[in-house]
């Protein structure tokens, strides 16, 4: 039985039909970023089909896929045919001109990727495709932890390891008000004088260090856990810490970490324009995902607009140092928001 849906993303529409059943699980993934919905009267733009996988033809040259897995792509009849060599999956991109009411993006699942396998694998290729292709719309790539409050996003930024995800996830457990938006990747967007930051439908990671100290996180053999990190959906995080997960705000801070768990309390400190500069032409923008499915975006747009996020040099900056896991933090966090400088 096929599922018919549409796929809204930053003023975008995607239909996709799919007979591999995971309608339920992206809902669970992708929201409330991006919304899912009944079908409108049009084609569908992407088919995700079951059926045994031909062998790649002699010539076929070496690729690497999403997850960093190898595999092999040609071109016949003016389309892009990729297979995976170590899954049982296969793509084909078809341009607009030669589509003749198909897809333009096919995905293909043999018969040995369980449903969900195939499930998670067709919503990683195409979340990646519908992102790119939100940055036409203007938004720019950001590499920061972000929660918000009222309406009000406060970002963590820093180099990896400088605690933009112990940061966030700390006030997050410790305030009821504030809400879950982003973990690590987001985007933000020029709205008239100000900046709205959007959350993307990807899995935060959480260290399997901080786990002590959010007790709410408990693993079972069911847990996602890939290089001493525990990947959790962002409405299953938001769920389990009891809080609100929202897709957008309008930026009221930026804080540059600088994690120290030896220390007893937070202290804010500014930031000079120039070391501003810096961070944004340097951790801010230094966006990557090996999930991602470069290989596709790369043929579909060439070469996508990864703007630096220059508009955040407009933003309000502060530094923070010291270990947000001490009562301190809650007490900070809320003084930054009405505008009061402190260290405690």
């Amino acid at each position: 039985m096929s599922e018919f849906f549409i796929i809204r993303y930053a003023d975008r529409t995607w239909s996709v039909r799919t007979e591999v059943p995971l309608l339920g699980a992206w809902v669970d993934w992708a929201e409330p970023f991006a919304e899912l919905s009944l079908p409108e009267d049009r084609p569908a733009d992407i088919v995700i089909v079951r059926r045994e996988l031909e062998p790649a033809p002699p010539g076929a040259r070496q690729v690497v896929l999403h997850g960093e897995l190898p595999g092999l792509a040609w071109e016949e009849d003016g389309c892009l045919h990729v297979r995976g060599l170590e899954s049982d999956a296969g793509y084909m991109w078809t341009r607009e001109e030669r589509r003749e009411g198909g897809g333009l993006l096919t995905l293909a699942y043999g018969p040995a990727m369980p449903d969900h396998e195939a499930a998670l694998d067709a919503f990683r290729v195409v979340r990646g495709l519908v992102c790119a292709d939100s940055e036409f719309t203007g938004r720019s790539r950001a590499h920061m932890s972000v929660v918000a409050r009222e309406g009000r996003a406060v970002a963590f930024v820093g180099d990896k390891g400088a605690g933009k995800t112990s940061f966030a996830l700390s006030i997050l457990r410790a305030d009821p008000s504030v809400a879950f938006l982003a973990n690590d990747k987001a985007q933000v967007e020029p709205v008239g004088t100000s900046l709205r930051v959007h959350g993307l439908p990807l899995a935060a990671a959480v260290s399997i260090d901080s786990i002590p100290d959010v007790p709410e996180i408990t693993l079972n053999s069911y847990s996602r856990i890939i290089e001493n990190k525990v990947y959790l959906w962002p409405l299953q995080l938001a769920s389990i810490l009891s809080r609100q997960c929202v897709p957008s705000a309008l930026l009221d801070l930026v804080c540059f970490c600088e994690l120290d768990l030896r220390a007893a309390s937070v202290i804010v400190g500014p930031i000079e324009p120039d070391e501003i500069a810096d961070l944004i032409s340097g951790p801010v923008s230094q966006y990557t995902d090996r999930i991602n499915p470069d290989w596709l975006i790369r043929h579909v747009y060439g070469t996508v607009p990864r703007r630096p996020p220059d508009a955040l040099t407009h933003a309000r900056w502060v530094r923070l140092q010291g270990n947000p896991w001490t009562p301190s933090w809650p007490v900070v966090f809320n003084s930054l928001l009405v505008g009061r400088s402190s260290a405690c």
